[in-house]
């Protein structure tokens, strides 16, 4: 969601590009997003924090 995904082909798949949306979303909006694909898409827990959120970004920024 941070950086973006570029598109993906495999053999008869395709995958469009996704944007990033580090510099569109709150931290809060991150978070609630986060927990809701959570929930939605993965039956995990949406126990996501803003914590959480800060200390993803700091370690997915820090390699760039």
């Amino acid at each position: 969601m941070l950086k973006g995904i570029k598109s993906q082909h495999y053999n008869t798949t395709s995958f469009y590009a996704m944007p990033g949306y580090a510099d569109e979303l709150s931290d809060e909006q991150l978070k609630e997003l986060t927990n809701y694909l959570r929930v939605t898409w993965s039956n995990q827990p949406g126990d996501v924090d803003l914590n959480t959120v800060n200390d993803l970004k700091e370690v997915i920024f820090e390699r760039d």
